[in-house]
């Protein structure tokens, strides 16, 4: 909030001819709301320029294993806007392969990514791109994206 003083002043003669000089005050309150204009924004981001770009996120699975062990940050994004925050829905928009919805899914509100099945080493799948996406309630999103890589076990020697 902002407050600002305006001043008049008005010079002239009274009705008798004798100099008369007025002056009045005023202030002006403004009020700065924040709009609910930026999409959501996933984290970290890194600036290129002038421009902040979207990490990308990796991670790992070991073949016949269900966790997803990220080598970089879990997967986060935050609503710019100071006020008017929206909450954010997670979704994954599509993927290759296209099987990679049997063996992942995202949790809508946290972004949390966990495994369906264990990937096995006879499937030839080593590696899963997928795009995500972070969408708030008005309809702005962003897209990033999610390389996990399929690993074998140094311990695991049954597969």
């Amino acid at each position: 909030m902002h407050n600002i003083t305006i001043s008049a002043t008005s010079t002239g003669f009274d009705n008798v001819g004798s100099p008369l000089i007025q002056n009045t005050e005023t202030v002006v309150r403004i009020t700065i709301t924040d709009d609910d204009n930026h999409a959501p924004q996933f984290q970290p981001t890194v600036e290129v320029g002038n421009i902040l770009v979207p990490p990308l996120y990796t991670a790992t699975v070991v073949y016949g294993e269900t966790s997803v062990n990220f080598t970089s940050s879990s997967i986060e994004a935050k609503d710019l806007d100071v006020k008017l925050n929206s909450p954010i829905r997670y979704g994954f928009v599509n993927g290759d392969p296209f099987t990679y919805t049997e063996y992942f899914q995202i949790d809508q509100t946290t972004g949390a990514v966990s495994m369906k099945k264990a990937l096995e080493a006879t499937s030839g799948i080593t590696k899963f791109s997928i795009s995500v996406s972070a969408t708030e309630d008005t309809g702005k999103s962003s897209l990033t994206y999610l390389t996990i890589d399929a690993v074998m076990s140094v311990n695991n020697t049954n597969l």
